[in-house]
């Protein structure tokens, strides 16, 4: 079985969810064991339930498996960034002659140019190269192909 709930769900909502499934899980199972052939009444009797809490890619910051842009822009958002804000995950507000960087942003103004999709939430000025993504960095990004190459470039000259 597997239960699902948003990565920002606080420990006491997921307990209760938890807690609500697992009852349900053992009430079915009463009424009709048939409907759980794998498993035994001893499972839900201690409540052996698999749980696998699924999140969006990046929704937890830096990723073993981050890819050299995602290492990039988190490097650059944890330079640039105010100490209270988590950074390596949302990136920062920042912009000068050579970069520019945006949060995601949760406004939802019509005439917003980043909840509009009009701006990036990256952009490398020198090469008009583009990076956008939904809530944090690495989620649903979307940017040209790039090479290594060009991704070690904009290291040298941003970090």
């Amino acid at each position: 079985m597997v239960i699902t709930t948003h990565p920002t769900a606080k420990d006491a909502e997921f307990e209760t969810l938890l807690d609500n499934t697992v009852a349900d899980l053992q009430n079915k199972y009463k009424k009709d064991p048939k409907s759980f052939p794998s498993m035994t009444s001893e499972d839900l009797e201690f409540a052996m339930v698999e749980i696998k809490v699924v999140m969006g890619r990046g929704a937890g910051g830096a990723q073993d498996d981050d890819t050299p842009l995602e290492k990039l822009l988190r490097d650059f958002a944890n330079l640039h960034g105010a100490k209270n804000e988590w950074s390596e995950k949302y990136g920062t507000d920042y912009e000068d002659d050579v970069v520019m960087m945006h949060t995601y942003c949760w406004c939802d103004e019509a005439l917003c140019k980043w909840c509009g999709g009009d701006e990036p939430n990256f952009r490398y000025k020198p090469t008009g190269f583009e990076v956008t993504w939904y809530k944090y960095i690495g989620r649903d990004m979307k940017h040209r192909p790039i090479s290594s190459e060009e991704v070690e470039e904009m290291r040298k000259k941003l970090l």
